[in-house]
């Protein structure tokens, strides 16, 4: 399984892909975001997904809604730097 269909599951699994899909960039760093809203605050979620050897990893890094752009490129380069044997 490759780490796009490997996202695409997690997205089908919680229900999500009507509004999401996973992205592959230019690295070739597969990622989906979304938000969500929790007790009252709108958050916005960036997940990584990576390949060890023998099991997927979802690595997800969080803000609030407001502070997107702050760090939207953040996320994209600390997922880069997550390495899983």
């Amino acid at each position: 399984m490759t780490l796009k269909e490997y996202a695409t599951l997690v997205i089908k699994n919680n229900k999500m892909q009507d509004s999401i899909t996973a992205q592959e960039d230019e690295s070739g760093q597969v990622y989906f975001a979304y938000f969500k809203n929790v007790s009252g605050k709108d958050f916005y979620y960036f997940a990584v997904v990576k390949k060890g050897t023998d099991a997927f990893w979802l690595c997800q890094f969080a803000c609030e809604k407001k502070n997107q752009q702050k760090f939207e490129t953040k996320f994209k380069d600390w997922g880069k730097t997550i390495q899983v044997s």
